[in-house]
């Protein structure tokens, strides 16, 4: 039988919170535990407030298995920089020595310090591009590209991936793993009318709806601006944590409903309630460094079985493709995007196909496949000397 691996997971995002990026690294560590993994998730918390593990599984929803070891420090520090810092020389200094595998993390803070104050070695998770969009972080992963204990990096796209192989990286040291879903969320989602009612939608109306972070840099102007031409569907945002430009926008409109941050079951059931998804179909997250490359929404929205609008950038047509399986619209084209949105409200039949074949293959791509294929990587990785 092949022995457990033994995981420290650094990261220093404070835990629980509503961004993205959590969700997706809770979801990783809580897989690998359920695969059989003995990991352990090292966020920082403040001293006055450490986080419990059992309320952090159920804010995101997954099964509480996993190790947990914050580390308290004095946060929040005068800047945000400082505290990656800090927690990446604290994480390194308390795993130093300790009989563990491997170090896994989504920050490059903590990646330096675990190589320059430990033996131990990295693997580096990340949907970012870095090369490709700074100059300085080309040549930063140029040099780790020499350090034979930065052992791996899983990304989330072979668009990333591309931007790292010619730094040195040879195919053995990358993996693209696209991200995954909980397929017990959706297996259980409410029925459309039945999340229509949850919400208080309108039971016969066409609804498309946006679920993600609310804001300019997402695309949702674009959205917006379709909204004003299409009155007779409603645009649901949700995702909201403020009072900025789009939320002062929407409420001037008849047709756009702005919701909050929900829940991980809230978003299944928001889906549910939906005939369209839409991911702005903008190609600005892949001009804008630090913007996610192939959201998680996309799988979540495949998942939930629903028509999808989305752009025909790159990373987006790694898993989605026009016709098949979503609808892609040229990156920024608002007239490309309100024909698409109007040709999908008018063709029930073209929604149910398209949400259909999108559902197929969402469902087969669980967090606990990708961990098993991550872990199957690093096991390589190690058995080749890396490290």
């Amino acid at each position: 039988m092949t022995r457990a691996l033994r995981l420290a997971y650094v990261t220093d995002q404070f835990l629980p919170s509503d961004g993205a990026d959590t969700i997706q690294l809770v979801s990783m560590t809580s897989a690998f535990a359920v695969a059989g993994h003995a990991v352990t998730l090292m966020p920082p918390a403040p001293r006055q407030s450490i986080p419990d593990a059992a309320n952090v599984a159920a804010h995101y929803g997954v099964a509480p298995g996993f190790g947990w070891h914050p580390l308290p420090g004095p946060y929040p520090a005068l800047f945000r920089g400082l505290e990656k810092l800090l927690h990446g020389w604290k994480a390194a200094r308390y795993l130093r020595g300790r009989e563990i595998d491997a170090v896994y993390t989504r920050n490059l803070p903590s990646l330096l310090a675990v190589l320059l104050l430990t033996g131990l070695p990295v693997f580096y998770e990340t949907y970012r591009p870095w090369p490709a969009q700074s100059a300085a972080k080309s040549l930063l992963f140029r040099a780790l590209a020499r350090q034979r204990r930065f052992a791996g990096l899983i990304l989330h796209s072979a668009l990333a991936a591309g931007s790292y192989a010619p730094l040195g990286y040879d195919e053995a040291r990358l993996l693209v793993a696209h991200n995954g879903i909980n397929p017990r969320l959706f297996e259980s989602a409410p029925s459309r009318q039945e999340a229509r009612a949850r919400f208080g939608f309108d039971p016969d109306k066409i609804i498309a709806v946006y679920a993600g972070h609310v804001s300019p840099t997402k695309g949702l102007g674009l959205v917006l601006d379709a909204a004003q031409r299409l009155p007779e569907l409603e645009f649901v945002l949700a995702g909201s944590t403020g009072e900025g430009a789009i939320e002062q926008r929407a409420r001037g409109m008849g047709n756009v409903r702005v919701l909050g941050w929900q829940r991980p079951e809230a978003v299944i059931a928001l889906l549910a309630a939906a005939d369209i998804l839409i991911i702005p179909p903008t190609a600005a997250p892949l001009q804008r460094t630090g913007n996610t490359v192939l959201p998680l929404k996309t799988f979540q929205y495949m998942a939930a079985g629903r028509a999808i609008v989305a752009p025909a950038t790159p990373d987006v047509m790694e898993v989605l493709a026009d016709g098949s399986n979503a609808r892609l619209v040229p990156p920024d084209e608002g007239e490309s995007f309100v024909a698409v949105l109007r040709s999908l409200a008018a063709d029930p039949a073209l929604r149910a196909r398209l949400g259909a074949a999108g559902r197929d293959a969402a469902l087969a791509n669980s967090w606990q496949a990708r961990a098993e294929r991550v872990a199957g990587f690093i096991r390589n990785r190690l058995a080749s000397g890396a490290g």
